[in-house]
């Protein structure tokens, strides 16, 4: 960027006789005409025998003048602009050091306490989150005697650091969040061994999370191995429990002779795990591992992660059945599905993968994303019986470009086991819908099966992209009787030139009002629904402050 600034000295000396005249008027003025143009206004308002030729002349040697000094104000302005952004560019950080380090230390620490608590409710961690502690107590003597007296910033200990590092954080924290990383490559970085750190975050019992990610069956089984053989499988105060296993590691099919077990674990991995004791444990997160056996009977949090960016993988879901049953406290189920299939169907053992019963379930979160077959599906939501389950929440990302599976299919096989029949779940009272599309090849989805399936359903939530119809609300309750209890709807980025789904939904109110129903009706949102917009009226007449419109 060029820092060189050029003006006609004229032009400069024209702008400091108006700020000379502004500044001997008090740096007021009440006609700026007298500022810019003093000449010409004297002789334009003493014109008495002065010919037009040379008012003329006079106006246009005004305009001259005060547009050079535009021209020139604004390369000034410019330049000043450009220097500005330099300066701050250049000075920003120390000014935020000298700025932060005026704070007082109970500012200070309500900081670090917020970065704790964003780091936790985000649920967000990496390799590098253990190390925050550390850069916090090396910026200065003060940030380190603040930092060293909050235990927060301390939790979470790790084996990629340091043996002296996890010593002297284990020391202050009590409880801490233990994560284990091996992702079988050699690590640049002084990481300290698994068995030789958990020697130093020991004892198991004091542990309030722990954290386990990896990359192939031979780094899991050595994680496993050397935490059973140092906490004897005691982890009393264990909330949290993840175990991850990586999606890009080699699977163990990929390799010779090797043959990739259906749920990821060997038979010697699942009987140590079998023997942990976890009865406090209320947040489990699996991912891409269905364990044989867990003892946690106090789960209410379950999240389990199918994905495999390579191809579609063959799921054992009579185990993933089996581990549910155990687990039946649970009331929050979530999965997480790509390049995911399921094992076909085994009749020899069909009556032995009857239903999970989930009694407590009361949410089910379904995130499917692009190379989920519909056998997988299928199967899951064929495993679970949840007569108390009042919420579901599906999210679905697909792409058309690379796979012919997507929303329409998927619907299908959770909602239409068989040409149909539809899987009814009448508790549920909340419907929570989101697509992801990135080709919009496709226009309609069979709403009507997911509609069919929780019929006395409260409230409904569709965020669908530019295209796809939202659901045909008057068709679908004249046709199959359901959508009676709905009180709340809210549609989200429904745009797109056909407008059948926007008269249907002008109709299904219409009809609520003509059968006396509406008043039940609660509340309308629509939300970046532009097609929608020449009904606007009909809704605000109909529902009044119980419409809301969001551009």
């Amino acid at each position: 960027m060029s820092t060189e600034i050029s003006v006609k000295e004229i032009d400069l000396d024209n702008l400091f006789v108006a700020l000379q005249a502004l500044k001997e008027n008090g740096c007021q003025t009440e006609d700026r005409r007298r500022m810019w143009c003093s000449r010409w206004l004297k002789s334009s308002t003493n014109s008495t025998g002065t010919s037009s030729e040379k008012l003329a002349a006079a106006a246009k040697d005004a305009l001259r003048t005060m547009k050079n000094i535009k021209r020139m104000m604004d390369a000034l302005t410019k330049s000043l602009e450009d220097t500005i952004q330099e300066v701050t560019e250049q000075t920003a950080d120390s000014i935020r050091s000298v700025g932060f380090a005026s704070l007082p230390d109970e500012l200070i620490v309500r900081v670090f306490e917020l970065l704790y608590d964003d780091l936790h409710v985000s649920s967000i961690w990496d390799e590098s989150t253990s190390l925050w502690s550390r850069k916090l107590a090396s910026v200065c003597k003060r940030l380190r005697h603040i930092a060293l007296h909050l235990p927060g910033l301390w939790e979470n200990i790790s084996n990629i650091s340091s043996a002296e590092w996890t010593a002297c954080a284990r020391e202050r924290c009590e409880s801490p969040e233990i994560f284990i990383l091996n992702d079988g490559l050699p690590n640049p970085t002084p990481s300290t061994e698994v068995s030789e750190f958990l020697e130093i975050a020991r004892p198991s019992d004091d542990w309030r999370s722990l954290s386990i990610s990896y990359d192939g069956a031979e780094a899991g089984s050595e994680i496993f191995r050397a935490i059973c053989s140092d906490s004897r499988y005691n982890f009393a105060k264990l909330r949290n429990l993840s175990i991850q296993r990586g999606t890009y590691d080699a699977w163990d099919g990929n390799i010779i002779g090797v043959v990739a077990p259906a749920t990821r674990l060997s038979a010697s991995d699942n009987e140590l795990l079998s023997n942990w004791q976890i009865p406090g444990t209320e947040v489990l997160e699996l991912g891409n591992i269905i364990p044989s056996a867990l003892s946690c009977p106090n789960l209410r949090d379950l999240t389990t992660s199918f994905n495999k960016f390579d191809k579609p993988f063959l799921w054992d879901i009579d185990a993933l059945t089996s581990l549910l049953r155990q687990l039946s406290s649970i009331e929050n189920l979530t999965f997480r599905v790509s390049y995911a299939n399921a094992l076909p169907d085994n009749p020899q053992t069909r009556s032995a993968s009857s239903p999970a019963r989930l009694p407590h379930l009361k949410a089910l979160s379904l995130h499917v994303n692009i190379f989920t077959e519909e056998m997988f599906l299928l199967r899951v939501m064929g495993m679970i019986d949840a007569p108390n389950v009042s919420k579901i929440s599906m999210t679905m990302n697909y792409d058309y470009s690379r796979s012919n599976i997507g929303p329409p299919q998927w619907l299908s096989a959770l909602f239409e086991p068989q040409a149909g029949g539809i899987r009814s779940f009448p508790s549920v009272k909340d419907l929570e819908v989101i697509t992801e599309d990135s080709t919009r090849n496709f226009q309609e989805l069979p709403f009507d099966k997911l509609l069919r399936a929780i019929p006395n359903v409260h409230k409904l939530s569709f965020n669908i992209p530019g295209g796809v119809l939202s659901p045909a609300f008057q068709n679908i309750r004249e046709k199959f009787g359901c959508l009676t209890e709905t009180r709340n709807l809210f549609v989200k980025n429904c745009v797109g030139r056909n407008d059948d789904d926007v008269r249907e939904l002008a109709m299904y109110l219409s009809g609520l009002e003509r059968r006396g129903e509406l008043d039940r009706f609660e509340h309308l949102e629509l939300n970046g629904c532009s097609k929608f917009t020449r009904f606007k009226g009909h809704f605000e007449r109909l529902l009044g402050g119980r419409f809301t419109w969001r551009d």
